[in-house]
């Protein structure tokens, strides 16, 4: 068999592969045994390893020495007192120094924090009205304008320009209580820093129930009732007035976008703001046009707590001693209004309670109030001060800024030393209250249970990287428990009846119905036989003018009986007793819901009920505003 050729390369490629392998050995060699070791950039110098070293080991002698010279006996450091009200506005005590110096972390700086439970509000409270009122269109948050002036005025503004803004309405206000001091001692034990620690409530959301006949309620529903609110941060029907957050992972951290960061930067300001956060707390009531009126006065005597004091902390922070407390509520008509600029008398009386109220709240260190009101009257009712009185008023505005201004460059003074803020007692709680007063909303004869949960601003909205759950800071507003049932609020009727006479030879009975209209209560008279229902319509004489009026009840007779026997309670010098058996109509009759009910001519006649519903009636015939 002939050998194969075989070429020069293929016969020397393995001497190659060898050759090549000897000198890449050879390096390393030169290059780890023979030459100088590798080194690393210390400064400005190249260290080698060893040098290295002997560095580090330097360092932790020293270190070593350090710990080892620290004086035990050193006296300790009392740890700050914080004032959680303070909080919000006070400037932080500095850190101590102590020997030897120990790095702290911050729980916000490993973002392992944890968003604390809220608290759940206290049993609400409920009070009732009838009124006219003007119902505002809601104003949502995120058009708000930048001025807050612009907002309020706005708002103050609103006219009945037509009847659409008018509406005849049952209105129930439902208030409960917050306990914010508890609420920030939650917050520091979750290791929030005092930034976040302050809780920010921003309103409250209601839920209502319906008792039934027998006692049992309906069920709560799964969404809150819509209610009144000229400023809406979270609207049942518009529910996008919030910002949208989305954390995802940018640069290798969860976190959210740079224009949601925008977005929510300005809805923080926005709620953080404290005429809109007054606002959404505590919004103000319905303009009443008549009817009953809407009285702060009547939430504060339920809750035992001063509403006009929380409002002024909210506004400016604090409030000394005996200060005026700026009252936002509407009044009232107290009686007949005089016009000062054609009564001299009472022109002098007013000035003059002015200046002394002026001059008693300057002497008592109310430099703000006194400026604030000096002001106003400087520029809206000058007119009405003599030259005297104008001096005065000035001179009091003067010496009240001179000695503000003394105030604020104090403070300044103690900021730029680093002092902590004064202590101020603050209230430890918050009121939140909605009003229940939307058209249709609150129905006459009806009862119910209300139940309230707080709203409150996320101090970690888009801080995604603080968090130990990243998604946390996609919620925006946070939802408290609900509380508690209220107790029941049952709402009047607003037509009543009552049965007054009988005519046996036509087999009628005689009813007076009451309606209520525009505030004022009116009555007309209606004959039913069995069968017939109760009510109708009639004419009304209101203001010199004949008015159509409904006077229907729902209520239909099946039964008159003429023969009833009925025994009269009587009250005669503190004692009671009951009169001999004597016959009387009685009248049985079925409501709007299927119910039978029963009513006597002798109770119904001499009820306080029925006398004080004629009245009513009486009074609005001798005001001119109504006549049966």
């Amino acid at each position: 068999m002939a050998k194969e050729a075989v070429s020069p390369i293929e016969r020397h490629l393995e001497k190659g592969v060898l050759l090549l392998a000897v000198l890449l050995f050879a390096g390393a060699v030169v290059r780890y045994l023979v030459s100088s070791p590798n080194t690393t950039p210390i400064g400005t110098e190249q260290v080698g390893p060893k040098e290295v070293y002997d560095r580090v080991a330097d360092k932790g002698r020293a270190l070593r020495a350090v710990i080892n010279a620290y004086d035990e006996n050193v006296e300790p450091v009392d740890k700050p007192n914080f004032d959680p009200r303070e909080y919000a506005t006070a400037a932080l005590p500095r850190p101590v120094p102590f020997s030897p110096p120990v790095p702290v972390l911050q729980a916000e700086e490993i973002g392992n924090v944890e968003l604390v439970s809220l608290l759940q509000p206290t049993k609400p409270i409920a009070s009732f009205g009838r009124s006219g009122a003007v119902l505002a269109p809601e104003m949502s948050i995120t058009a708000l304008p930048e001025n807050v002036d612009d907002y309020y005025g706005s708002w103050n503004k609103i006219e009945m320009r037509d009847e659409g803004y008018l509406e005849a309405v049952n209105w129930v206000t439902v208030a409960t209580t917050y306990d914010v001091n508890a609420q920030i001692q939650l917050a520091i034990k979750g290791n929030h820093p005092p930034g976040r620690a302050v809780p920010y409530l921003v309103g409250a959301d209601v839920q209502r129930r319906e008792r039934r006949w027998d006692g049992t309620y309906t069920e709560w529903g799964d969404t809150s009732i819509p209610v009144y609110a000229p400023l809406v941060l979270k609207g049942v029907h518009d529910p996008t007035k919030l910002p949208y957050l989305q954390v995802e992972e940018h640069d290798g951290k969860m976190q959210i976008s740079d224009e949601m960061r925008e977005e929510i930067a300005l809805f923080e300001k926005t709620v953080k703001n404290p005429d809109y956060r007054l606002e959404l707390m505590r919004p103000m009531p319905p303009r009443i046009a008549y009817g009953e009126y809407w009285r702060y006065e009547d939430v504060k005597a339920l809750l035992g707590v001063d509403v006009l004091r929380l409002d002024d902390e909210v506004l400016f922070g604090e409030v000394k001693g005996n200060c005026p407390l700026w009252d936002r509520y509407p009044e009232p008509p107290k009686g007949p209004v005089v016009d000062i600029s054609k009564n001299k008398a009472a022109r002098e009386r007013v000035v003059n309670t002015e200046l002394d109220a002026l001059q008693e709240w300057l002497a008592q260190g109310c430099y703000e109030a006194v400026v604030g009101q000096s002001t106003s009257l400087l520029e809206h009712s000058a007119q009405y001060f003599n030259a005297k009185q104008r001096e005065k008023l000035q001179s009091l505005l003067e010496e009240a800024s001179t000695l503000l201004a003394k105030e604020e460059r104090a403070a300044a003074e103690r900021e730029r030393r680093g002092e902590p803020e004064p202590l101020r007692e603050l209230t430890p709680i918050q009121v939140l209250w909605v009003h229940d007063t939307l058209s249709e909303s609150v129905i006459s004869g009806k009862t119910y249970q209300y139940r309230m949960r707080a709203l409150m601003y996320n101090n970690y909205a888009g801080a995604a990287t603080e968090l130990k759950n990243p998604e946390d800071a996609e919620i925006v507003l946070r939802e408290s428990g609900w509380s508690e049932p209220s107790d029941d609020i049952s709402i009047p009727y607003d037509t009543d009846f009552y049965l007054v006479g009988k005519k046996e030879r036509d087999q009628t009975a005689k009813v007076d119905v009451f309606k209520w209209h525009k505030g004022i209560w009116l009555k007309s008279a209606f004959r039913v036989a069995v069968g017939e229902l109760i009510g109708g319509k009639d004419y009304v004489t209101i203001d010199k003018e004949r008015v159509p009026i409904d006077f229907s009840t729902g209520t239909t007779i099946v039964d008159l009986d003429f023969d009833r026997l009925h025994r009269a309670r009587r009250e005669r010098r503190g004692v009671i007793d009951w009169s001999d058996p004597k016959p009387t109509l009685a009248m049985v009759y079925v409501d709007a819901t299927g119910e039978l009910h029963e009513r006597l001519l002798d109770v119904d006649k001499r009820s306080a009920s029925y006398k004080d519903m004629k009245n009513k009636v009486a009074e609005a015939s001798r005001a001119g505003s109504g006549r049966p």
